[in-house]
């Protein structure tokens, strides 16, 4: 009576089968006490369905026997996808990890041979701006040396004319009587002995122009 309660594959399935083992035992022993028998253990030992009924089921049961192999092995390998994915990502943040550090190092780098090449130019500004007013200075001396000489010159000049100036006002202001004085000296002290061939030497030009008079010429103010 408990058996008709169920189907005949769920007999060939484990799990229906232990369930109507137990409950074929309990009742059983709730039949057997009252007479005095002991019921130990009542086991389902074998069964043998019809093969009409046994086939179709067993090849059900292998379906899903390898349905829940194939289910097993499309989560082992999502697992395996995932722990890829992973493997990956951590590979990645690695690789992004070595690119960060190696910006860094290059950005650094740069920035330190650009605040070198700007304290070098700042120091070789600074040693140009040193030359410049050195050279400024230098230009300034020589510029005032300069003024300094030509302010002598100058001043000698002015004394020398000053002094010619009243050496032809002792000739009467004739400043054609004083060159012939000077050139007298001159030729006074410079000549001792002079030896000619013909009297219309050009030397001899010299000599008689000293002879003709000078005109008077009237002092330049």
């Amino acid at each position: 009576m408990e058996g008709s309660n169920n189907l005949g594959r769920e007999f060939i399935e484990g799990e229906t089968r232990m369930v109507f083992e137990k409950k074929f035992e309990a009742a059983m022993r709730k039949s057997c006490d009252s007479l005095g028998v002991e019921i130990i253990q009542a086991v389902i030992t074998s069964i043998t369905p019809p093969a009409q009924i046994a086939t179709p089921i067993k090849l059900r049961e292998t379906a899903r026997l390898d349905e829940k192999k194939f289910t097993q092995q499309i989560k082992q390998q999502e697992q395996e996808k995932k722990l890829a994915e992973q493997t990956e990502l951590v590979s990645q943040k690695k690789a992004l990890t070595g690119i960060e550090k190696e910006i860094i190092r290059v950005t650094t780098e740069a920035e330190q041979a650009q605040q070198i090449a700007v304290t070098k130019a700042e120091q070789e500004l600074a040693v140009a701006k040193l030359k410049l007013d050195a050279a400024k200075d230098e230009a300034a001396a020589i510029v005032a040396t300069g003024e300094g000489a030509a302010e002598v010159i100058m001043q000698q000049n002015e004394a020398e004319a000053a002094g010619w100036k009243a050496s032809v006002k002792a000739f009467g202001g004739n400043g054609a009587q004083y060159a012939q004085y000077v050139l007298y000296q001159k030729l006074s002290s410079a000549y001792r002995k002079i030896m000619i061939n013909t009297a219309d030497s050009p030397i001899m030009k010299i000599f008689d122009s000293l002879n003709e008079p000078v005109k008077d010429t009237p002092e330049k103010k």
